[in-house]
């Protein structure tokens, strides 16, 4: 699958598997600092463990969750993380796509701050 791009003329945040080792409070601050910090108008960025959404994605997410804990990891595989998103302030919230890996989906989101 391919995604899309974008020209990117604002202040941009970004985070590459990050989100999946926190906890669900770490995570929910995480967000808010992040909005916190982001200029009005301004994109997050995050690539991450999404939903799994097929067998073989869940198997890879139950594997995932032996190494890094389930409590950690079940926001993302349950499709959680784009409602934490707008919990936090952040808006137009979407995720662009997702690969499958070796594991399970790896998910591109994106948000903005008004």
């Amino acid at each position: 699958m391919s995604c899309p791009t974008r020209t990117v003329r604002s202040t941009v945040t970004l985070s590459s598997l990050v989100l999946h080792h926190l906890s669900r409070e770490q995570k929910r601050w995480t967000l808010r600092e992040l909005h916190r910090v982001l200029r009005s108008g301004g994109w997050l960025h995050i690539a991450d463990w999404g939903e799994a959404r097929s067998v073989p994605q869940r198997i890879g997410a139950w594997l995932e969750q032996l190494f890094d804990g389930y409590d950690n990891t079940s926001d993302n595989f349950l499709g959680r993380l784009p409602d934490m998103f707008a919990e936090a302030g952040f808006q137009h919230v979407q995720e662009v796509c997702q690969y499958q890996t070796l594991v399970t989906g790896l998910s591109l989101f994106q948000a903005s701050k008004a």
